[in-house]
């Protein structure tokens, strides 16, 4: 299913830079940045960035700072509002103001780092 949806996550212009260096090694115009989102055996919220070359069927396709954003319609709700930033030093994305940091679910004393 391929919705339009609103501005959902903001990528930083530095992020952006560096995820155009990283579609354009990619052959598909229809290739972008997906987020995901996977539970570890705590039950913590893992998230992570891929560059993929299509949107599956269950996707919401978002357009932010020209870098195509594809996602799983299940984890709207927590990326909204989120921030991709690119930190140089580190050499790796970061994404920020996530819905669940930690996981749905996971009371004060949850262990995830």
């Amino acid at each position: 299913m391929e919705t339009e949806a609103k501005k959902l996550v903001t990528i930083a212009d530095n992020a952006a830079a560096k995820l155009r260096e990283y579609i354009k090694r990619e052959p598909t115009a229809s290739t972008g940045l997906r987020i995901m989102a996977e539970k570890d055996y705590r039950g913590c919220i893992r998230y992570g960035l891929e560059i993929d070359n299509a949107p599956t069927d269950n996707d919401i396709i978002a357009e932010e700072n020209g870098i195509k954003i594809y996602l799983d319609s299940t984890i709207v709700d927590d990326v909204r509002g989120a921030k991709i930033e690119y930190l140089k030093s580190a050499r790796a994305f970061k994404i920020t103001n996530l819905a669940y940091e930690c996981g749905p679910g996971c009371e004060s004393k949850c262990e995830c780092p």
